[in-house]
């Protein structure tokens, strides 16, 4: 490996110790306010919903002349409706987002699992394994708590797996760095 390509590669590893800063942070702010995190997830994710309709809307009105104009338009009806249910009802959005995100912490902790496995021989592996094994209790614990515990639940635990994803990008990505400047340093 020449000089540049490693500069290069340790640029882009930069940027992905950027990313994990910035996961963990985010991560200490959900834990930090929980409830606010909460509302403020579901917030975000019914203005995608409106925002997301009205850009499918505009472009089924492009295509009126298609034979799927009508499912497209009735589809973009049907994202602004549930974005304006979830604003206008924060507390069910608050709910419903719990149970949802409780399954995607759950399954993206398989697939971690699944990844440290396939990366075992890399130096830190051990992280993206820790930080499955963790987003699946934290995906088991969020079911087990929903409904009761919905406005807590989803601010602390989706805060805890952002936390711990962040801690394994970095580590990572430090792993690599090392691997990276050894290889160039054996030239």
């Amino acid at each position: 490996m020449n000089t540049d390509d490693s500069r290069d590669l340790k640029k882009g590893l930069n940027w992905t110790i950027a990313l994990g800063i910035v996961l963990v942070l985010m991560g200490l702010a959900a834990i930090i306010s929980p409830f606010v995190a909460a509302v403020f997830v579901t917030i975000i994710l019914g203005w995608m919903f409106v925002v997301g309709g009205i850009l499918r809307g505009i472009d089924a009105l492009r295509s009126r002349y298609e034979r799927s104009f009508v499912w497209q338009l009735l589809m973009s009806i049907l994202y602004v409706v549930l974005g304006m249910l979830i604003l206008t009802n924060l507390f069910g959005g608050v709910l419903s987002l719990t149970l949802l995100i409780g399954i995607f912490i759950l399954i993206q902790g398989v697939f971690e699992v699944i990844l440290a496995f396939q990366i075992r021989p890399s130096g830190n592996w051990f992280w993206v394994l820790l930080s499955g094994l963790i987003n699946i209790i934290l995906g088991t614990l969020i079911w087990s708590k929903w409904p009761v515990g919905a406005v807590w639940v989803l601010g602390v635990l989706v805060g805890i797996s952002l936390l711990t994803t962040g801690i394994s990008v970095i580590m990572f990505a430090i792993a690599a760095r090392h691997v990276i400047s050894e290889a160039t340093l054996d030239q």
